[in-house]
């Protein structure tokens, strides 16, 4: 059953009912309003006045609406029948009803059958709405003299094939939902007339393929919902006429893959959603004509990576949905010139490593969803350039926490809402496992020299030390300093013993690219050890470029 609309209740009741010649079962008011309501009700009454001009039935027992059920009626503009068992409708049920703009009959389950003619009479019709019945055929004559209807609501029912030329008469009509029925396919020109559309829902059908032109004369439309049919392909000239488009709903479908130029010509589009087909792949160029392109979600596809500046055209984007893919990596310039973009949710994928650069320059983002990933650190400044940035899940994530996760750790106390990341616990090392991260100190992330790291004996002459204090040891002979560094997975571990008095300042020099492989350590500070006379050990993490 379709539900009781209580707005229209509340629409009615205020106004005060008055008694005078008001049908058993109904309520009359001043407005010229008439609502009944009553389960032993079986027929449309015969005593309602003339001068009302609205009629609602809602939860009745009426199986049939007769002939000439409101030939008394005929100065009415509006009826409804909410819930009631209506089964048939007899051929001039709405005889002289040529004043009626708004007829809406819904819930019935048993009403199957539309006869052509039975609309006729209606000839200034505004908006029909035969919904949530059991509809199954729609006679290419049942509309033919409804010629000023304007919306045309036909969702919920069974309707499994619609004829070419149904709706040809309807050159007025602005809304046109078939919605929730069983439709297969779609005649190429079965639109071919309704010029003025501009809402098409074709949703939760049974439509597999579109005809190449089905939508060729719609160029009026803005919102086309073909969401929970079983479409594979899309013609790449499907859209190429509905320059007004501003949403189209793709979600729910099989779509395997995307012409390059299937959005091409959708300069107007604001809303798109791709979720739940079968993706893979995207083209390079597939959002490059969509300039005005709002929010785009694609969850739950196949995507295991994305190609770079693939977003690159979207000037207003402000939400892009990712999540629930099979992502294992992104180029670092995925996200550039996304100067607008406030929400990025990329949770639900296999995300193992983020590029520093990635996030770069998007200085509108405030939300950004990492979570249900396979990261086990963050590039030290990754954030840096995201000004706006206060959210960030980053849950369910294998972390490693060691010194690498210093930044990402002390990124998070500075953010106002850590709630987002209570649950955030470390993978590793072993003594961590198991640890909420936001409970831990700076203290506990460590590094230390792996097991398997390969060491090279350091170049003593690479080692600068100066020697700040008169009375402290001569420490120009170099000989007595050792150092070894070692590399692994791109990191330089790098470990000094050097004798100092109280304070000494290590620099360490930029080799020759002859040399030894690839070491370069560029730090703008010079390092400054404090101690006694003694030989002060001295380990440094290097990042090999």
């Amino acid at each position: 059953m379709f539900p009781t609309t209580l707005v229209l209740l509340l629409f009615i009741l205020p106004q005060g009912p008055f008694a005078e010649a008001c049908p058993t079962s109904c309520n009359c008011f001043r407005i010229y309003k008439v609502f009944c309501s009553d389960e032993k009700m079986v027929d449309v009454p015969k005593e309602i006045k003339p001068k009302f001009t609205e009629i609602v039935f809602v939860e009745t027992s009426i199986r049939t609406l007769k002939t000439g059920s409101f030939r008394n009626n005929t100065g009415l503009t509006k009826i409804i029948f909410l819930n009631n068992n209506i089964v048939s409708l007899e051929p001039g049920t709405f005889i002289g009803l040529s004043d009626l703009t708004e007829l809406e009959i819904t819930g019935n389950p048993l009403l199957s059958t539309l006869n052509a003619g039975i609309f006729d009479d209606l000839t200034h019709l505004n908006k029909l709405i035969i919904a949530h019945n059991a509809i199954q055929n729609l006679s290419k004559e049942l509309f033919n003299n409804t010629e000023d209807l304007e919306v045309l609501k036909l969702q919920g029912n069974k309707i499994d094939n619609i004829s070419n030329g149904t709706f040809d008469q309807l050159k007025h009509l602005n809304t046109l939902s078939l919605g929730l029925n069983q439709i297969t396919m779609l005649p190429e020109g079965l639109f071919s007339n309704l010029n003025n559309l501009k809402i098409l829902y074709l949703n939760e059908n049974r439509i597999s393929s579109l005809p190449p032109g089905v939508f060729n004369n719609l160029t009026e439309l803005t919102d086309l919902a073909l969401e929970g049919n079983l479409i594979e392909h899309l013609p790449p000239g499907i859209f190429s006429h509905l320059t007004h488009l501003q949403k189209l709903r793709l979600q729910d479908n099989s779509i395997m893959d995307l012409p390059t130029s299937v959005f091409s010509s959708l300069l107007n589009l604001a809303f798109l959603n791709l979720d739940n087909n079968k993706l893979d792949t995207l083209p390079n160029d597939l959002f490059h004509s969509t300039p005005n392109l709002f929010k785009l979600s694609l969850k739950w596809n196949r995507l295991k990576t994305l190609p770079e500046g693939i977003f690159s055209g979207l000037f207003k984007v402000k939400t892009i949905v990712l999540s629930h893919n099979q992502i294992t990596s992104l180029p670092k310039r995925t996200f550039m010139e996304l100067m607008t973009l406030t929400k990025l949710h990329l949770e639900n994928n296999s995300l193992a490593r983020m590029d520093r650069e990635l996030f770069e320059n998007l200085t509108n983002l405030e939300f950004i969803n990492l979570s249900d990933n396979q990261l086990q650190m963050l590039p030290e400044g990754i954030f840096d350039s995201n000004y706006k940035l206060v959210l960030v899940p980053l849950y369910n994530n294998p972390w490693n926490c060691d010194c690498q996760l210093t930044y990402i750790m002390q990124w998070l106390h500075e953010i106002t809402d850590l709630t987002q990341n209570s649950q955030m616990r470390c993978e590793s090392p072993t003594h961590l496992k198991g640890k909420p991260i936001l409970l831990l100190g700076t203290e506990k992330l460590e590094c230390s020299l792996p097991e398997n790291a390969a060491d090279i004996s350091f170049s003593l002459r690479r080692v600068q030390v100066t020697n700040r204090f008169l009375n402290s040891p001569n420490l120009s002979n170099t000989s007595s300093i050792s150092c070894t560094y070692s590399s692994l997975d791109g990191a330089t571990f790098l470990s000094c013993n050097i004798p100092t008095c109280r304070s000494v300042k290590v620099r360490f020099l930029a080799q020759d690219e002859s040399e030894t492989q690839g070491l370069k350590y560029s730090s703008a500070n010079d390092l400054i050890l404090n101690s006694d006379c003694a030989v002060t050990s001295v380990n440094i993490t290097i990042n090999l470029t």
